[in-house]
């Protein structure tokens, strides 16, 4: 009987344990959505460090001026596209690589950088996007950011204006969090 008792409480520790660890849990649960700068708290962004190691090698090949770009841009698929018909992608291309270029500094950077750049027009009939909240913006940004072909950082950056107006200042925000890191 004993043995039985002993047992019984253990299992209930147990039970008590991983209820206890889920609730934990649940109350320090944090959103992907990124509000550590300022500009992050003016739009929508999602941000992950994927190898924390290499962002100094990273910052620094920006510095250096060691880097390339690669700009695309993914059109809305439902409705007519109108960002497009205002926005001039080789002029955001240019703004971009003018805005690095005023972080360059005397730093040494053995490796390259490559940056990925695509600007999404926000498709708003699309039949996936059943919320209003979806359909609120007019396009987002993705940076990734790579060393050796390997992603080491990614931010996501919504836009608001439907001629792409905003854009400038979110580039700069993607910049800033990157090197803020």
């Amino acid at each position: 009987m004993k043995i039985f008792n002993i047992i019984l409480i253990a299992l209930a520790l147990a039970v008590l344990g991983i209820v206890a660890q889920s609730v934990y849990v649940q109350i320090n649960k944090t959103s992907p959505r990124s509000s550590r700068l300022e500009c992050h708290k003016k739009s929508v962004v999602y941000e992950k460090i994927v190898v924390q190691e290499k962002i100094q090698t990273l910052q620094n090949a920006i510095k250096a001026g060691n880097f390339s770009v690669n700009m695309t841009i993914q059109k809305s698929h439902y409705m007519k596209t109108k960002l497009f018909e205002h926005l001039d992608k080789k002029r955001v291309e240019q703004v971009f690589l003018d805005k690095l270029a005023k972080l360059k500094a005397d730093v040494s950077a053995i490796e390259k950088a490559a940056i990925e750049l695509t600007i999404y027009e926000n498709d708003k009939l699309d039949p996936g996007k059943k919320t209003e909240e979806a359909k609120k913006y007019a396009g987002y940004l993705i940076y990734e950011f790579k060393i050796n072909g390997s992603l080491i950082y990614k931010i996501q950056i919504d836009f608001m204006d439907n001629d792409g107006k905003d854009i400038d200042e979110k580039l700069s925000c993607a910049i800033t969090s990157l090197m803020s890191l």
